[in-house]
């Protein structure tokens, strides 16, 4: 018998924002950054999908036996929410769409690099009424359409960025969590309209050009941010029949992992750790204006002092964004030099 064998590297994703809610992109969609569908073939590790089939345990079916017949149990697709988690690398082209995907409001500049400003909506978008990020992922294998999956409505739970010069050879990394609606479409055709991978372009641990904390620099030493605004799906959807209606967004929520070294600076912060006090925290990659800026700015609480890590003389800060005064929990601005028309 001939064996096959296949590898997470046989597999390819493609990602692309839909216009319209309910109606999936498909297999001939253009995956090149240009409208209507802007999306890519992603560079990115598919670590995990979940189609949601619903296991249904009606009563016992009288048979007379003390065993499970195969009526008994159900499987179907009924408010099936498909979860697809992706890591591997933020380039500087792809990152735009997991940022909307997951904090569902942004601001985009006119002119190049048109500029963008990612940071949570008071309430939440109308997805009904194709309103925010939503889009539709395709999971294709190297050569056999019958595997081939495309998962539509999908929009990001959780996205979480870490940065270690350690790791992945510095580079910062997302790991996302998305999530779509219904039941995927199966043995879906290989894609067939024009694809194109982003250049590779990364922010690197060592071009992090400010780090600061409380408005004073700290020498970084590994950076974790995790973004989430705990979507679940609510109500049904008459017009569709067994999918569910849309997302309920909320609370937004921002919590970060910073190491830094123990110098004068970073002690004088440790001190606020476990009081009310809360201040800012800024990460830059690149220079505002160009392509390939990246701001990060985190209005953080400190939590409670942790030991220093004496066998690197470092410490983590662990900060949880909050809103004070007007003062937004998080605010992310980068330029890609790409019109989203968003």
């Amino acid at each position: 018998m001939a064996i096959a064998l296949k590898t997470k590297d046989d597999v390819r994703i493609f990602l692309g924002e839909q216009t319209t809610w309910g109606t999936a992109l498909t297999a001939a969609s253009n995956f090149n950054m240009t409208t209507p569908a802007f999306g890519s073939e992603l560079d990115i590790d598919l670590a995990a999908l979940d189609n949601d089939v619903q296991i249904r345990t009606p009563n016992r079916s009288n048979s007379g036996r003390r065993t499970l017949d195969r009526g008994n149990i159900q499987h179907d697709y009924k408010g099936a929410s498909p979860k697809i988690t992706l890591s591997g690398d933020a380039k500087f082209n792809d990152l735009a769409q997991f940022l909307y995907a997951v904090m569902q409001n942004v601001s985009e500049g006119a002119l190049t690099p048109f500029e963008k400003t990612f940071q949570f909506p008071s309430t939440q978008p109308d997805f009904t009424a194709s309103a925010g990020w939503f889009g539709s992922v395709i999971v294709e294998d190297d050569s056999a359409s019958s595997v081939n999956k495309l998962i539509r409505d999908v929009i990001c739970r959780k996205l979480t960025l870490t940065c270690d010069p350690t790791s992945n050879q510095g580079r910062l990394q997302i790991a996302a969590e998305m999530i779509g609606r219904g039941a995927p479409t199966l043995n879906l055709a290989q894609v067939s309209g024009t694809k194109a991978i982003t250049p590779q372009e990364f922010y690197y641990f060592h071009d992090i050009k400010t780090f600061e904390g409380n408005a004073n620099a700290l020498a970084p030493v590994s950076i974790q941010i995790e973004i989430e605004n705990n979507a679940r799906p609510i109500s049904v959807d008459i017009a569709t029949a067994g999918d569910f209606r849309t997302y309920a967004l909320g609370p937004y929520t921002v919590k970060a992992t910073l190491r830094v070294l123990y110098e004068a600076n970073a002690r004088a912060i440790q001190a606020l750790q476990g009081t009310t006090i809360e201040h800012p925290w800024t990460i830059i990659w690149g220079t505002v204006g160009t392509d390939g800026y990246l701001s990060i700015a985190l209005r953080g609480q400190p939590g409670p002092a942790l030991d220093v890590n004496e066998d690197e003389k470092t410490i983590d800060f662990n900060l949880t964004g909050v809103y004070n005064a007007g003062a937004l929990p998080l605010i992310v601005v980068m330029g890609d030099a790409i019109d989203r028309a968003w």
